[in-house]
């Protein structure tokens, strides 16, 4: 059927249909975008926000998104399928064979995707520019596709998987209208998310997986260059979320203290221009904070140049666990110790962040008798800075910390709440 036209001008039709979704959001607009071509523009204003593609469909990704459309979509989730696996295979690593056949077809789909977006013009799109959110998994890793989600890959063959891109720099084109990158499902070697920042050079928001610093000098090396690669390929970030893979590897013996300082002076160096700070176990908060250890602690002692003057929001997410295989430590006992250097270093580090209205931070110690939450947030309305302890109980050098930061950056006096019942710390 050919849509008619109204007499009605666009604005108002784009006015009512607004009104719609505004008096219930979850009502279906379906039924009005077979009004008129009108009412159609106006219904996928709101429909056509966001865009789930699967690598099924993809090459039919540049007639579904036309110039008109291109407009109004805000995220776009490319679902890259891989082939199943028996389940008697979950517990067996991905053969060189299986391998291959997963990296041609990564390679081949963001080929593709990447193609097309590149023929996407910069002027035809959103202001806010498009998030572009790359999920790649196999049916058989028993993941959740959801938007925005972490795939929780639960086989071993998932977790000890990682994809990579198998293409010369210059074959992929580039794509200028993507602003946020959010890679999930299988992991994706820093090389090849490298090879996707170096073609979205307008990215303010990376939302990616970084190894974690345990499992020795090479693997500390290959973080290093990547973060050095953010520095010349994501000069534009100021949103970063850095998340620890799924695929968890043992252990092994820590790099020596001057290669992780140098790795987290780097680090420490690039999010010196982000508003917003996110990280988990990829990256230890006490060894990122370590230059705001006490003074008389000559061994800690690296140097960050510079502020987080833009810093607004600052979120962290460390674990500690009796078993592997991330961040284990030998007691409890040793974890709160850590726990509390935590809490002390963020609180002296908040002097370096003249302008932070928020941070969280969580904290979990994993015994055999349980786990842990510690959480504490500070937050700062204009009027009174909060900040709330809950599962444990500060120590005298984290309260001083904290309230000597917030004199001297706000001129105010810091509100204590601590709500630990029964913690014994």
């Amino acid at each position: 059927m050919t849509l008619g036209r109204t007499l009605l001008p666009q604005t108002i039709v784009d006015r009512i249909v607004d009104h719609l979704r505004a008096d219930n959001e979850y009502a279906s607009l379906a039924p009005y975008a077979t009004v008129s071509k009108q009412w159609q523009i106006a219904v996928e204003r709101h429909t056509f926000r966001q865009l789930y593609i699967s690598s099924a469909r993809l090459e039919e990704l540049n007639t579904i998104v036309c110039r008109r459309r291109q407009c109004t979509l805000q995220v776009i989730t490319l679902h890259i399928a891989l082939a199943s696996y028996h389940r008697n295979q979950r517990g067996d690593a991905e053969s060189r064979e299986d391998g291959s056949a997963t990296t041609r077809i990564f390679t081949s789909f963001m080929q593709d995707f990447f193609g097309t977006l590149s023929k996407w013009e910069v002027e035809h799109g959103p202001p806010e520019g498009i998030h572009v959110e790359i999920l790649i998994e196999s049916p058989s890793d028993e993941s959740s596709s959801s938007s925005r989600r972490v795939s929780p890959a639960t086989t071993r063959r998932a977790r000890a998987s990682p994809v990579r891109i198998d293409l010369h720099r210059d074959a992929l084109p580039a794509a200028l209208v993507a602003s946020a990158l959010t890679c999930t499902g299988r992991h994706i070697e820093l090389t090849s998310v490298l090879l996707l920042l170096e073609k979205m050079p307008n990215l303010r928001l990376l939302d990616t997986e970084l190894e974690h610093d345990t499992n020795g000098s090479k693997d500390l090396e290959q973080r290093r260059e990547f973060v050095l690669g953010l520095e010349l390929y994501a000069p534009k970030v100021t949103d970063l979320r850095l998340r620890r893979p799924q695929n968890a590897s043992e252990p092994r013996n820590r790099p020596p203290r001057e290669a992780r300082a140098l790795f987290y002076n780097v680090l420490a160096s690039y999010t010196r221009r982000c508003t917003d700070l996110t990280f988990d176990d990829s990256v230890d908060a006490r060894e990122f904070f370590a230059p705001y250890a006490d003074e008389s602690d000559q061994a800690n002692r690296h140097r960050h140049p510079g502020t987080w003057r833009r810093l607004e929001r600052l979120h962290i997410r460390n674990s500690y666990m009796l078993r592997r295989p991330y961040m284990r430590v030998a007691t409890r006992a040793t974890a709160l110790q850590h726990v509390h250097e935590v809490l002390t270093l963020v609180g002296r580090a908040l002097r370096a962040m003249p302008v932070v209205e928020n941070v969280r931070i969580r904290q979990y110690i994993l015994t055999e008798e349980g786990l842990q939450t510690i959480s504490v947030q500070y937050y700062f309305d204009g009027r009174v800075p909060t900040i709330r302890f809950s599962g444990i109980k500060p120590v005298r050098a984290t309260l001083e910390a904290w309230r000597a930061s917030v004199r001297e950056r706000r001129g105010a006096h810091l509100r204590v709440d601590v709500d630990a019942p029964g913690v014994q710390d």
